[in-house]
């Protein structure tokens, strides 16, 4: 995993952060406190460790190891060999009862040859319509596809699910991979902190599945990303979406023609 900047500390909280008009804060101390004594606790009932390797890449275990695949078992090595298939499997180290959960990940996600397109992220619920009951459903989703697909060759671009269907996947707050703002009970958001997350091993997860579905994935981004992380999202092809905020980005839709929903 990549280390967390210097201003972190154990367990990934952040003594300092800038905040959305890019002032800096200095995480209170009371919080700070709080969320080391909460994941003290909780370190007892961690999960058992993970070790996350690129395809291809060989890599020496501490100790002669038996490697369980998702389909079948291999003889035990002190090696990983560089053939292992994409997927979750096990290691069970010889030398005790250590069972480690090993991800074996492309590195980076599905990514089609030559793309290029433009769409319009809809959330499924929202697309509510006169032949719906309160919240919309994929024949509202088909409607809207083909309405924008017809107009002005809009591809849809939807959070949901369905990666094999919809071939492609839009993650709301991308950022979550790398870091997530935690608030005590009943306390004012001014005494928050961000705490960062293992992004290295979210990113290997996140390609292998979209290697898997074979669908690309697409972050929000609204400008409000740091720009360490945005180039750390284009690493394993992450790609990103921006709002239309001229007619020389968006295609023209003809003012005469109303939206089918």
């Amino acid at each position: 995993m990549r280390r967390a900047a210097s201003h972190s500390a154990p367990f990934g909280i952040m003594k300092r952060y800038k905040d959305a008009l890019g002032n800096w804060r200095q995480t209170p101390a009371d919080t700070y406190a709080a969320i080391v004594d909460t994941m003290s606790q909780e370190i007892a009932a961690k999960d058992a460790p993970l070790l996350v390797v690129r395809r291809g890449q060989r890599k020496r275990l501490k100790a002669p190891a038996e490697i369980i695949l998702e389909d079948g078992v291999l003889s035990a090595t002190a090696t990983l060999p560089r053939d292992l298939p994409l997927g979750y499997h096990r290691l069970r180290y010889l030398d005790g009862d250590r069972n480690i959960c090993l991800i074996v990940t492309p590195g980076k996600c599905f990514l089609p040859k030559a793309l290029r397109v433009w769409g319009r992220s809809a959330q499924l619920y929202a697309l509510r319509s006169s032949q719906s009951w309160g919240m919309g459903d994929f024949a509202n989703l088909r409607r809207l596809a083909r309405w924008s697909a017809r107009q002005s060759g809009a591809r849809c671009t939807f959070d949901q699910p369905t990666q094999r269907r919809a071939g492609g996947l839009h993650i709301d707050h991308v950022m979550g991979l790398f870091r997530l703002f935690w608030i005590q009970k009943n306390s004012d958001p001014s005494w928050g902190a961000y705490v960062r997350y293992p992004e290295d091993e979210l990113l290997a997860i996140l390609a292998l599945e979209s290697e898997r579905a074979k669908a690309y994935i697409v972050g929000e981004d609204l400008g409000t990303i740091d720009e360490t992380f945005r180039q750390q999202l284009m690493d394993p092809c992450v790609l990103s979406y921006r709002s239309c905020g001229s007619k020389t980005i968006c295609p023209p839709v003809s003012p005469n023609k109303r939206s089918p929903l």
